[in-house]
């Protein structure tokens, strides 16, 4: 399988992915989120921003499964 964790996980679990190699390879780099502290979001950046932060603390919680 080839494919991002958060991307394919669900259809490994359901067995319509398959894992043919151990390889894990880690993404370089990151993604960075700002945003002008002098300035008050507007309701819709504010929901981006909250949703894009729920997904990165789901992803520390729930990293990419080395295979055993």
């Amino acid at each position: 399988m080839i494919g991002w964790h958060r991307m394919v996980s669900q259809l490994v679990k359901q067995g319509q992915l398959v894992r043919f190699t151990d390889l894990v390879v880690t993404p370089p780099g990151a993604y960075y989120l700002t945003w002008n502290s002098n300035r008050e979001l507007s309701p819709a950046a504010t929901v981006l921003r909250n949703w894009i932060r729920m997904i990165a603390q789901e992803e520390k919680r729930s990293p990419c499964p080395v295979p055993p």
